[in-house]
């Protein structure tokens, strides 16, 4: 760190009341501020002698010592400037300091990233014109124009491609170029201009994108392609029941609705696995409740804790929620859910506070009317930090079920699709949720998703 001699501050007066006075004016300082006698100060130190100085004596003392002062603070700012080529030889990305001049822009400086990234020797770079550098864009017409925007006081944020090294054979690259100008006076003298390789970034992207018009490609065959020959076989079975007695008609109606599960379900795989590039805000209570009154939930009970607005997708969420309670009715009753339940009340119930789960005391419950006597499971939701919890207090799942029930096709039913689980997993990873599986505080299961984003 720079610093400023006892005998600098002297001289720096002495001119206008002479060695001797200047030499008393700034002792008495530095007691005055309690610094002590010292051979130099700190750059702020020797500020606050100035200032002392300035505002306790008259001019043409005071005068001096502003004037002292302010050659210190030029002195403190061009040591930070001494700092700025290191920050720019230390940036992440290749970086290039241009100067405006009638030939165009002239390169005042670079960083090594920059030399090394493009191919440049970095000792005769130093004076070139940019555009005449092997750097993005190649074509010299868009770099002198996104230059001349640079200097007429517009900022850069672009995407450019270009080549790593100088090799025409390396693979097309695509940059942000990001410039930014420095004014002296009115005028746009020198400017800053920072490239970000963001290739693998938007190949990621254009993967998602690939992927995504595939899934949906796949829907629309399921949706359509499928569906109809499925409702022309179930208008014959109807037809052919009306005019006669059909053989075996009820395993077939069975084979048709079990084709036609199947089909919705990879209905809802393939968009619910799509990638949500724009999540918007969702009111998490008002979806579990939704999908509550889709799924029929026998006499099981909903219990909702600590809830509030996440980002999310609307549909697919509810997808979630209506496969989580269905799996847990389905594997956590003990007597079958009707396929139409006959009421849905709301209200506070009181529920109780239960640690682990939780379920915090007052949470809402919904209930579900008519299974009648037997035990039911009941569900529980809520959110807390980044997770959000869905649990259920029915018999739970082995250890060795746990590490397979997310798997494609695995079911512990006969009649089961075994695509349940895995569209809550492919929904949380277009997400970008983790989901894991564990065991509730009551002894049921208890899901919960990672990475969950709070609006």
């Amino acid at each position: 760190m720079s610093r400023v001699d006892f005998g600098e501050l002297v001289t720096g007066l002495s001119e206008t009341v002479g060695y001797r006075r200047a030499r008393e004016v700034v002792e008495a300082a530095v007691a005055a501020v309690d610094l002590g006698q010292q051979s130099d100060y700190a750059v702020d130190e020797a500020l606050e002698i100035c200032d002392h100085i300035a505002s306790t004596h008259e001019s043409p003392l005071s005068l001096a010592a502003r004037a002292l002062r302010n050659r210190l603070r030029v002195r403190r700012l061009d040591r930070s400037a001494t700092d700025a080529p290191s920050l720019f030889e230390n940036a992440v990305d290749p970086a290039v300091e241009v100067a405006f001049t009638a030939e165009g822009a002239v390169v005042r400086r670079t960083n090594g990233r920059f030399a090394d990234a493009f191919g440049i020797n970095s000792t005769t770079t130093v004076g070139s014109l940019l555009t005449e550098l092997p750097v993005p864009p190649h074509d010299t017409d868009e770099l002198t124009d996104l230059l001349n925007e640079l200097r007429t006081g517009e900022t850069l944020d672009v995407e450019v491609t270009g080549q790593l090294g100088s090799d025409s054979e390396d693979e097309q690259r695509v940059f942000r170029l990001r410039g930014i100008g420095a004014l002296q006076g009115e005028e746009v003298t020198s400017g800053y201009l920072v490239y970000t390789d963001i290739t693998e970034r938007r190949r990621r992207r254009w993967e998602l994108e690939r992927r995504n018009e595939h899934l949906e490609a796949f829907a629309s065959i399921v949706s359509h392609d499928l569906r109809n020959p499925l409702g022309i076989a179930q208008g014959y079975l109807d037809l052919a029941r009306d005019e006669t007695e059909v053989p075996h008609a009820a395993d077939i109606e069975e084979a048709l609705d079990r084709m036609d599960e199947i089909i919705e379900e990879m209905l809802v795989l393939a968009r619910g696995s799509q990638t949500i590039e724009d999540p918007e805000g969702v009111d998490v209570e008002r979806v579990a409740l939704e999908a509550w009154r889709h799924v029929p939930t026998g006499d099981a009970e909903l219990e909702l804790g600590d809830l509030g607005r996440i980002r999310s997708d609307h549909t697919r969420l509810l997808h979630v929620f209506e496969n989580l309670y269905r799996n847990a009715v389905e594997h956590g009753s003990t007597s079958p859910a009707p396929e139409e339940r006959d009421a849905v009340e709301h209200g506070s119930t009181g529920s109780r506070t239960q640690s682990g789960d939780g379920v915090s005391e007052g949470a809402q419950s919904v209930a579900a009317s008519g299974g009648g006597g037997a035990a039911a499971v009941t569900v529980r939701v809520w959110l807390d930090d980044d997770r959000l919890h869905v649990a259920d207090d029915g018999p739970g799942m082995d250890s060795e079920i746990i590490e397979q029930a997310l798997d494609a096709g695995y079911s512990t039913q006969s009649d089961g699709t075994g695509l349940g689980l895995f569209i809550v997993k492919e929904i949380a990873e277009a997400h970008d949720w983790t989901v894991e599986l564990g065991e509730s505080e009551a002894g049921g299961l208890l899901v919960t998703f990672h990475g969950v984003e709070r609006e």
